[in-house]
């Protein structure tokens, strides 16, 4: 996940969508998009790996803290 520095007070967004494919081996599915409020390009990952979901959530996390706390 990239980083990118932010100006103090600018919003983050991200956004889980899930759902299953029911005729495949592995159903799970899910698209995360993240960003600031103001880009206009968000970035995105489709996985089929609840444990990569949960990875890119933290990842995402300590990046918008360490945005955060550098200012």
């Amino acid at each position: 996940m990239p980083k990118r520095a932010a100006s103090a007070g600018q919003s983050r967004v991200l956004v889980i969508t899930v759902w299953r494919e029911g005729d495949a081996e592995h159903p799970f599915r899910a698209r995360l998009t993240y960003g600031r409020a103001s880009d206009d390009a968000p970035n995105t990952v489709v996985t089929s790996d609840p444990d990569e979901v949960l990875e890119t959530v933290r990842q995402w996390l300590v990046d918008v803290s360490v945005v955060d706390r550098d200012g």
